[in-house]
């Protein structure tokens, strides 16, 4: 049996890393701004002593858990279609014989339903890859706010505050086209209606 990620086609799977490397973008920029505001607690507490600075391995390490866990996602999925290519394909069930009712004739056997979109409507597939583009792209637009929120607060902690005052402007114009999504995902949809 497929999987859900065997059955996007490449625009959903552009989509769908775009969304996990910008939540990747965001956790990083998150804990680098995390790190700058508590060496900012630290420096600024009377009597405290001036610290050095991050250190520059702490960085490493967050650069290094940011590729490690990116290159590991599409192996997992690889590895994840190869297991499901290896099983071997079982029969259906033959459906069960009912006694023949007296008077009557058969009663038809359950339908069975599938859970991916195989046996559905053209229609209903297509509206199925609207909402899905949207909540891919709307995952991703609130990826990039809070990855610019992260890098803003992580400039301004450490002195740079036009370019933070930037990202800070950025991820309210991000936030604010968000708006639109809802209404061009309503828009196709009625066209798929229509």
């Amino acid at each position: 049996m497929p999987g859900p990620i065997t059955e996007l086609d490449s625009t959903d799977r552009v989509l769908l890393g775009a969304c996990a490397a910008v939540w990747l973008g965001a956790l990083g920029a998150g804990v680098a701004a995390g790190v700058a505001l508590v060496d900012l607690g630290r420096s600024h507490q009377p009597g405290a002593e001036q610290a050095a600075g991050t250190p520059w391995v702490l960085y490493t390490v967050i650069a290094l858990s940011v590729v490690v866990i990116a290159g590991a996602v599409p192996l997992l999925l690889r590895a994840r279609a190869q297991s499901d290519s290896h099983q071997p394909a079982r029969r259906p069930a033959p459906p069960a014989r009912l006694p023949r009712p007296i008077g009557g004739s058969y009663r038809a056997a359950p339908v069975q339903m599938s859970r991916y979109n195989a046996h559905s409507s053209a229609k209903t597939a297509a509206a199925e890859g609207v909402w899905l583009r949207f909540t891919l792209v709307v995952t991703c637009a609130i990826g990039v706010a809070t990855a610019a929120i992260g890098l803003a607060t992580y400039l301004m902690a450490t002195g740079s505050d036009v370019a933070a005052w930037c990202l800070y402007g950025l991820s309210g114009v991000v936030t604010a086209g968000i708006i639109a999504l809802p209404i061009v995902a309503a828009r196709q949809l009625g066209a798929l209606s229509a």
